[in-house]
């Protein structure tokens, strides 16, 4: 999973693409609350691609764990608004060249977006989670389009609350689903070995606090509009109430290409890594 540091050429190009789709699809006008979710939170898009040279930062509270089973809390939201109703699942990170496993039946979400989700078989202590969240209730509608992310870290060190949020599925991409990303009936599989696993995950903590959901403090305040872009293109369609899911069809067309026809928010924003 370590992805080393790309060219410069690309980066250019995979954010104008991605500026590309956030000008068709119209996100900027569309969600505006998010734009005040954000605030006080600047975020360079081109330090994503430097996440794996950040070491450090730990991966949470080591709260959860209950002798041979796990157990995850947290809040999905959508935007600056809890998703009610959204399933979420566990899921173990398989090794290299392999494939996850869902590891938990779902659950639902609660009208604050709430949610606690628990193994249903015993995992290892160096077990690697990550949480899914399908679906769910936004402004009174619900919507199937919807797929967030978030990585949790290893099973022997939980933290106490796993936001589930763009932010989230954001970094988590990134950093664990670009290249080859395989997904299971909509559902991401994350897999390597778990010195990397671990690695990622450091990272990821150093720029989102996954018990508020919002980037870490101590990043720069600059490039608010990019950060908000790359949130909005997965956040147009999550609050989209329309008649037919306009934006959310709109996304999905965006983001087709040869052999990957996304069909939900986080396939769609991958095919755009």
């Amino acid at each position: 999973m370590d992805k080393g540091v790309p060219a410069m050429v690309p980066l250019d190009f995979h954010y104008a693409r991605k500026a590309c789709c956030v000008q068709r699809v119209g996100y900027r006008k569309g969600f505006k609350p998010f734009l005040k979710y954000t605030k006080g939170f600047g975020f360079s898009f081109l330090f994503l691609f430097f996440l794996t040279a950040c070491g450090g930062g730990g991966s949470g509270g080591g709260g959860g764990v209950t002798g041979s089973t796990v157990s995850v809390s947290g809040t999905v939201q959508g935007g600056a608004g809890p998703i009610d109703a959204s399933s979420v699942s566990l899921w173990e990170a398989g090794s290299a060249g392999g494939s996850a496993t869902q590891i938990s039946n779902s659950v639902q979400t609660q009208s604050d977006g709430s949610y606690t989700v628990s193994s249903s078989i015993p995992v290892p202590a160096s077990a690697f989670l990550y949480v899914v969240a399908s679906g769910g209730i936004v402004s009174g509608t619900s919507n199937p389009n919807i797929m967030l992310m978030s990585t949790v870290g290893e099973a022997g060190n939980i933290p106490s609350k796993v936001f589930v949020n763009e932010f989230t599925t954001v970094v988590s991409s990134y950093l664990f689903l670009t290249g080859s990303p395989h997904f299971s009936s909509g559902a991401p599989s994350i897999a390597g070995n778990s010195s990397s696993l671990v690695s990622d995950q450091n990272s990821l903590v150093n720029y989102v606090n996954l018990q508020t959901g919002g980037f870490q403090t101590t990043l720069p305040s600059s490039s608010v509009t990019q950060l908000t872009d790359l949130a909005n293109i997965i956040a147009s369609c999550v609050e989209d109430t329309s008649s037919g899911f306009s934006n959310c069809q709109t996304l999905k067309t965006a983001t087709t290409v040869t052999s990957f026809n996304p069909s939900n928010t986080l396939m769609s924003f991958v095919s755009l890594i």
